[in-house]
């Protein structure tokens, strides 16, 4: 993973770039940005970013235990602050003492907790959405100082990253695909040699007689294909 600056000096929205090579780095970014995050907040007292992948949220990094206690919540019940700034694709900041008929059952379901307020901002990236980068803090008064462009140029730096690990996981479970399927084929070529040796017929009719015994034993081409390789399937 390359990240483009870390020096304390340096603006938020800069030290939370990289770029991923492996989908290892990407937990690696996420463990370090909610730390970045949270330093550079005054009255922050902790941060998490939740992804959103398939519909499903989860919790991807966060600073303290408490943090995942209050995201379980907004999860299981599907309301919450988090949710709310993924699905309308809106910063969401929320005083907790004042959320009881916006968010019923999850303000309820959080008592007791110390945290008052909860700051949301959506990972946007092109209109989508990827999650939210989530602040915690004892009110929402004790992070009104932080500069909401800042704070939002900050979760679209984050969303960037998010969305290369993304790609970079359908990219690798496409990769995984077509190496799989020339496997397969190999196996398949294989088994053909050997049949057309064993029968004296062409190719054609060597793979008619796998894809016959498929049918028949309704087992995966490959698997036939396999088991005449290894001269388990007896004389097709």
């Amino acid at each position: 993973m390359k990240t483009e600056t870390t020096s304390a000096d340096a603006p938020l929205v800069e030290r939370v770039g990289a770029v991923l090579r492996t989908l290892d780095d990407l937990q690696e970014y996420l463990s370090g940005v909610v730390h970045t995050v949270r330093a550079a907040i005054p009255g922050c007292d902790a941060v998490g970013v939740t992804v959103v992948c398939g519909e499903r949220p989860f919790t991807a990094a966060y600073t303290t235990a408490m943090t995942l206690q209050i995201d379980a919540v907004q999860y299981s019940l599907d309301e919450g602050p988090c949710l709310e700034a993924h699905d309308t694709m809106t910063s969401v900041r929320a005083d907790l003492d004042e959320a009881a008929e916006r968010w019923p059952r999850f303000v309820a379901a959080i008592e007791p907790t110390p945290t008052r307020g909860l700051v949301a901002y959506p990972l946007l990236v092109d209109g989508e959405s990827y999650g939210a980068l989530n602040l915690y803090a004892a009110s929402v008064s004790a992070v009104e100082h932080a500069d909401d462009s800042v704070l939002r140029a900050t979760a679209g730096r984050i969303a960037e990253v998010v969305a290369s690990g993304i790609a970079l996981a359908e990219a690798n479970e496409l990769v995984g695909q077509l190496e799989q399927a020339v496997a397969s084929r190999a196996v398949i070529e294989q088994a053909k040699g050997i049949l057309m040796g064993r029968h004296g017929v062409d190719e054609a009719r060597a793979f008619d007689l796998l894809r016959e015994q498929s049918s028949r034993t309704n087992v995966k081409l490959r698997q036939i294909a396999a088991s005449v390789v290894a001269g388990t399937s007896g004389r097709s």
